[in-house]
């Protein structure tokens, strides 16, 4: 659940006094809709965490690292490009809203960084000295240079109650509001975030799964098609004796099969419109196709097999709840 009105004006007072007058020497943007403030005060950088995240709306300071991407997001560049080196000269909350305002001053100017904190509507603007819209984190392009207006207060969670509880914590530095909110709503995330990467793995899992079992079985069909060639070798070679005996327009020959012990007749299929030779060579091209069948094919069914048994085990242990998200190494932007 988002912060309420009241928990963002409790907020501000705490850290109000910390981060006004400060610069704003670090743009970072962890998440999709997550964006970081590094704020150089005198004798100490702040880091100012801004939430538009539907469901976890909050502003607060941060204590503990964040995870970035390799490279940061367009509308972190954006900010870094625009608001980057500014100075805070106020923050202001309108009253009884989830509406917050920094007031900055930058290298072009007079810049607002609007965080608007309301749950599923949730934004975050940089408005020119004019308020005029100049980029949103929700990449509405239709409001880009439009005079900003406040949203109209949604529902009554913007006034509701502090429901949390918060308690000093050592380093936090005297911002236990910040601390608490930080320890509240990262459990909350770290849950929400396993239950999405475990969402996004069982998805994938599946497609890969149903790709994988897909090959197999075309690999098989071609398996057993290549089986009919198995003997092709042996009426090659029994056409080879007896090409001289092959008339032009004969659709099959009656032959000594002198493979066989018992020497018996055997009949074979012969193309009427292609020479004895271009039969018997058929012949011998198909039943190459019967030992690459049988030498590549076989080995890739078996190989896929077990890749189809790790991610079937993989599977079972979502489906059963014991699946552990493999570690991500951390980038820092």
């Amino acid at each position: 659940m988002s912060l309420t009105a009241i928990e963002i004006q409790h907020v501000l007072d705490e850290i109000r006094p910390a981060i006004r007058g400060g610069w704003i020497q670090k743009v970072h943007q962890p998440s999709d809709r997550t964006i970081v403030l590094e704020v150089r005060a005198p004798g100490r950088t702040h880091r100012l965490l801004i939430s538009c995240d539907p469901n976890t709306c909050r502003l607060h300071l941060l204590f503990h690292s964040t995870r970035n991407p390799e490279s940061p997001p367009p509308f972190c560049q954006f900010l870094r490009a625009h608001l980057q080196g500014g100075r805070i000269d106020r923050i202001e909350q309108i009253p009884g809203d989830r509406i917050v305002t920094l007031y900055l001053t930058t290298k072009e100017g007079p810049r607002e960084l609007v965080c608007e904190l309301t749950g599923k509507t949730a934004n975050l603007l940089v408005l020119d000295e004019n308020r005029g819209i100049m980029r949103g984190l929700n990449r509405q392009r239709e409001n880009m240079g439009r005079l900003y207006q406040v949203p109209r207060q949604q529902n009554a969670s913007a006034t509701r109650h502090s429901s949390l509880r918060f308690s000093s914590s050592p380093e936090s530095g005297g911002y236990s509001l910040s601390a608490a909110i930080e320890s509240h709503f990262s459990e909350k995330e770290i849950s929400g975030a396993r239950n999405s990467a475990m969402d996004e793995r069982r998805r994938v899992l599946k497609k890969t799964l149903k790709k994988e079992e897909r090959r197999i079985e075309a690999w098989k069909n071609d398996l057993v098609k290549a089986q009919k060639y198995r003997d092709y070798a042996r009426y090659g070679e029994l056409i080879k004796t007896n090409l001289h005996a092959i008339k032009k327009g004969m659709d099959h020959i009656t032959v000594i099969d002198y493979f066989d012990a018992s020497m018996p007749d055997v009949t074979i299929p012969i193309d009427p419109t292609r020479s004895a030779q271009s039969n018997m060579d058929d012949y011998f091209k198909k039943h190459r196709k019967f030992l690459a069948a049988e030498r590549e094919l076989k080995p890739r069914i078996a190989q896929t097999g077990q890749t189809v048994a790790v991610l079937r085990h993989e599977l079972t242990e979502i489906e059963e709840g014991t699946w552990e998200q493999p570690p991500s190494p951390r980038s820092v932007t």
